[in-house]
């Protein structure tokens, strides 16, 4: 049965290799094949305070640079070469567990405070003053003054303008790392990288024509391509 089974991926493999290793509908078939592996890893990490779709979102991108970089001539299987590449799922879910273990009053406060600054700088079309953010929370200004210092470089990445970064992905293996990527994105952050990219029937549009298209300011639309950009940068694009 297992030797069936690595023969069987190996033909998925090879077939999707002589095609010019294609993204969508046709690396399907070969990524549904490895889910065994990647659902066995996933799995490990299931009680971890991550985001059970973060963990499946990386282990998806994993596999797919596995299939990239594939070599038949190295000796190992398919599978075990997946298998291999998903040791990485430990290393992320190390890193971003501490995420969970914020208290939940003081998280709550961040998400505060991250949508107030977010609603302000929508409807100004700039981020607001620290004396604007009191007036909106209601805190006091030493309280938004240490938010804002705690999260500064978070703020930054966040609300910044993001060069057009996303519209330079070009290579077959980015772009199959974002489609395992798609379905964690929240509706507007959907039709950001489907504009972006020019996905899924959608024209490809920068930053200002997103902005116009979708009704929402600019700085949303950079902070969201942001977003986007800060899960590939976590899985390896």
């Amino acid at each position: 049965m297992g030797r069936r089974r690595s023969e069987k991926d190996f033909e998925l493999w090879t077939e999707w290799n002589a095609a010019g290793r294609p993204s969508g509908d046709q690396l399907e078939p070969l990524m549904m094949a490895m889910q065994g592996p990647i659902n066995s890893k996933v799995n490990e990490f299931k009680s971890a305070p991550v985001p059970p779709s973060a963990v499946r979102g990386f282990a998806n991108a994993q596999a797919v640079k596995a299939l990239h970089s594939y070599n038949p001539k190295k000796g190992a299987s398919v599978s075990t070469f997946v298998t291999w590449h998903l040791k990485k799922v430990r290393s992320f879910v190390l890193k971003h567990q501490n995420i969970g273990r914020i208290p939940e009053h003081r998280g709550y406060n961040i998400t505060r405070f991250k949508e107030a600054r977010e609603e302000m700088t929508d409807k100004m079309g700039t981020p607001p003053d620290s004396l604007s953010l009191a007036e909106n929370l209601g805190w006091s200004q030493a309280e938004i003054d240490r938010m804002e210092k705690e999260l500064r470089p978070d703020l930054i990445a966040s609300l910044s303008p993001e060069p057009d970064r996303l519209r330079d992905i070009q290579s077959s293996r980015e772009r199959d790392v974002l489609r395992y990527i798609h379905y964690e994105l929240t509706p507007d952050e959907r039709l950001v990288f489907e504009y972006s990219l020019g996905l899924y029937g959608k024209p490809k549009l920068t930053a200002t024509e997103i902005s116009r298209t979708m009704s929402i300011s600019l700085p949303k639309v950079s902070r969201i391509r942001g977003k986007i950009d800060k899960k590939l940068r976590e899985r390896g694009v």
